[in-house]
């Protein structure tokens, strides 16, 4: 069985990278990571919103993802879910919401392989070729997601530097 890895292993390479770009806080009080604010995010969308992984997994067409690409762009003319659900903020909100959104997919993804038959026995009784092209595909949207979350830490990351510089700006 592949082991689901947790949400920090997932974001593994993006925490390391903004850990060596953080700034040492001047306060005694750590400050919160972006890593941290997207898990905060996926956490309420969880307990406030009630998406859990059951709930998750029953988007099989892309949702999630089409919802956060929404939310990066902000043009709700693809929004796949009911439409009181759009509720774009600040640009720095969004795209917290949106990573959220694409970590929710990845921990989907890893869900649907696990119901994949892995053992060398069901492959061979079962014919490999049946299962070969899902979990390819399903590894390949895996890997797009994971990317999609290292681009928007990215991308916050560099409108908190923006920010930093102007103050006044706020968005």
């Amino acid at each position: 069985m592949i082991g689901r890895p947790t949400q920090l292993e997932i974001l593994s390479r993006a925490d390391l990278v903004q850990r060596r770009r953080a700034p040492a806080a001047p306060s005694s009080a750590p400050t919160p990571t972006v890593l941290d604010e997207i898990m905060a995010e996926r956490r309420r969308q969880q307990t406030a919103e009630g998406w859990t992984p059951t709930h998750d997994d029953t988007h099989v067409r892309g949702e999630l993802l089409t919802a956060a690409r929404c939310y990066v762009t902000g043009d709700a003319s693809w929004w796949p879910l009911a439409r009181d659900r759009w509720k774009p903020k600040t640009r720095r909100e969004d795209l917290i919401r949106a990573a959220a959104l694409a970590l929710a997919e990845v921990e989907r993804l890893y869900r649907a392989l696990q119901r994949y038959p892995q053992s060398t026995q069901t492959k061979a009784l079962l014919g490999l070729g049946m299962f070969a092209a899902p979990i390819q595909a399903l590894k390949q949207c895996q890997s797009t997601a994971r990317a999609l979350v290292r681009d928007l830490v990215a991308e916050i990351e560099a409108l908190d530097q923006a920010d930093e510089k102007d103050p006044a700006d706020g968005q």
